[in-house]
């Protein structure tokens, strides 16, 4: 991993226990009664809540759902994943999904799953991921999830230590199965210098240096 050498590498101790959040764009396939129908490059475990964030013409909509169905199709000679999103009834972000599809037309909860045209709604999808820090160092960290993570995505890692949230953005380098440990994977992540560092951040908040490696 990028850093490798230049920096030194050291446990957290005891275990930091944190958030992955990893934001990917979806399209709205059709709005339905109890669900909402995604077009996505990523697929999805069924049982999956995520957040689909709906841009709305003042404020973006924020609709909590969970995955009922995820399967690849075919869309324009691609290969993507049809995901079902389960909807809360009621609440705020209930309404106005509604008024979203009211705005976009009938069309958009006459469809039914087999549709898979051009006209659709660009939307996001956040997802979160349990992990466990491994070891880190000033440009990247290793840790611990229960699902892999492509090489490439891009996300924010959130950890609490010694009663600080601490958070940096990251890009995953690597992505590693445990031998023997299920779904298990270790992932190694570079720390992004996307801001100026704040106490708040991981790369300030690792400081002093502890158990090296």
């Amino acid at each position: 991993m990028s850093g490798r050498r230049s920096h030194i590498r050291f446990v957290v101790s005891p275990p930091s226990h944190g958030v992955v959040r990893v934001l990917s764009d979806v399209e709205i396939e059709s709005v339905g009664r109890d669900d909402v129908s995604l077009i996505s490059r990523e697929a999805a475990a069924v049982d999956e809540r995520m957040i689909l964030e709906v841009p709305g013409p003042d404020a973006d909509v924020m609709v909590p759902g969970q995955v009922t169905e995820s399967r690849p199709v075919i869309v324009e000679s691609a290969v993507r994943h049809f995901v079902r999103l389960r909807v809360p009834d009621g609440g705020v972000a209930r309404r106005e999904l509604d008024q979203f599809a009211r705005m976009e037309g009938d069309d958009y909860r006459a469809r039914g799953s087999a549709h898979y045209g051009a006209d659709r709604r660009l939307a996001v999808v956040v997802r979160e991921f349990a992990v466990r820090l491994v070891n880190c160092s000033r440009s990247g960290c290793l840790f611990e999830a229960d699902r892999p993570l492509e090489v490439g995505t891009v996300g924010t890692l959130s950890l609490v230590m010694e009663g600080h949230e601490l958070a940096d953005h990251v890009l995953v380098v690597r992505c590693q199965a445990i031998a023997g440990a299920g779904p298990v994977h270790h992932i190694g992540a570079r720390l992004l210098w996307v801001e100026a560092p704040s106490a708040h951040t991981i790369r300030r908040g690792l400081a002093p240096i502890e158990n090296p490696v």
